[in-house]
């Protein structure tokens, strides 16, 4: 489970990457939309696997900002960061 975690934690950083080009190129609408849904996936996904840690964050709508993406993204990443390095520092044994 660690290995999915941290792959969804880069997920997000190139969400957050992504979007932050969007934010530079406005003409680039569908890559914003593309953005949000990227991040909805991902967040329904942490949402089976940590439900604890979403608990605090939402899901963003189609059509939120390049802007919004990109701080929820990296919201989210990092909030993920930190319980990846509590696992390291506390492995569950399974």
């Amino acid at each position: 489970m660690e290995q999915e975690l941290t792959s969804l934690a880069d997920t997000l950083r190139r969400i957050a990457y992504d979007a932050g080009c969007a934010l530079l190129r406005p003409a680039a609408a569908g890559a914003t939309q593309h953005c949000a849904a990227r991040y909805n996936h991902v967040f329904g996904r942490l949402r089976t696997l940590e439900p604890a840690l979403v608990a605090r964050f939402a899901p963003l709508p189609e059509d939120a900002s390049p802007g919004s993406v990109r701080l929820a993204a990296r919201d989210v990443a990092g909030s993920l960061e930190h319980t990846l390095a509590h696992y390291h520092l506390h492995p569950i044994v399974a």
